[in-house]
């Protein structure tokens, strides 16, 4: 039997590659600034896991918070889970646009799945405003009417910052009892939330262990996130060894 793992995260975790990529021949050929993520170095690395993605784009500890909660719920069994975590602020504000939520799964690669919840909200970030799953006349109802009221009044504002640090603080605690194996990280935040043995976030690593300027030049995209070079040294030089090794330990025990 195949060791079953659950992956939660947000883009830098997201399996979202643009839609000129033949999936899974043409990966090799996305560009240096398209975001890549990591899971696909993983799972083309150790094809006898299995990976269930649960990533989205935007997404915060409110989103990973739900995901666990519906693995929980519906009795998902996973042998381990991974969780990325992200920025602080992040926040969610959900619309009744859409009257259900829904859940697909769908196939990547032989042992990588794609998970995705479809609803109609908004990803609140200290920065900047994302819609998801709604349809574009919504969409551009929210970004004219809704966005400058949420602009003044949203930003900075204490309770999802201090709800997101206290969701890094307690993930293992509250959710590792459902799994043998509960690995977190966080990436890109001045946090550093984890389990794996960094005492920072992925990238303050990268840039104490590396050349910072490859790092930022060759192995990121304009907006930040890791290109196929930078989450291919990610896969390799942390997660397999400080979680995927670890994993596969789990076959014999």
């Amino acid at each position: 039997m195949k060791l079953k793992v659950a992956v939660i995260g947000c883009s830098h975790t997201d399996l979202y590659v643009p839609p000129r990529i033949k999936i899974p021949q043409g990966l090799h050929e996305v560009s240096d600034n398209d975001a890549f993520s990591w899971l696909w170095h993983i799972s083309e690395a150790n094809k006898d896991i299995d990976f269930d993605c649960y990533a989205m784009g935007g997404a915060g500890s409110v989103y990973f918070d739900h995901v666990l909660k519906y693995i929980i719920k519906n009795k998902i069994e996973y042998d381990a889970c991974i969780l990325q975590l992200t920025s602080e602020s992040r926040w969610l504000l959900p619309f009744n646009h859409n009257k259900k939520i829904t859940w697909t799964r769908s196939p990547q690669t032989d042992n990588l799945n794609e998970c995705n919840t479809f609803f109609s909200g908004l990803w609140i970030h200290p920065n900047s405003f994302a819609t998801g799953h709604i349809d574009h006349k919504f969409q551009k109802t929210i970004q004219r009417v809704g966005l400058p009221w949420l602009k003044m009044h949203c930003h900075g504002e204490p309770f999802s910052e201090d709800y997101n640090k206290a969701f890094g603080d307690t993930c293992e605690i509250v959710y590792g009892k459902f799994f043998k194996q509960f690995h977190y990280f966080t990436i890109q935040s001045g946090e550093s939330h984890n389990n794996i043995d960094l005492d920072c976030d992925v990238y303050d690593y990268f840039m104490k262990n590396f050349d910072n300027r490859k790092f930022v030049n060759e192995w990121l995209t304009r907006d930040t996130h890791m290109n196929y070079h930078g989450s291919k040294i990610f896969a390799e030089k942390i997660v397999q060894p400080r979680v995927i090794d670890k994993i596969k330990k789990l076959k014999s025990s």
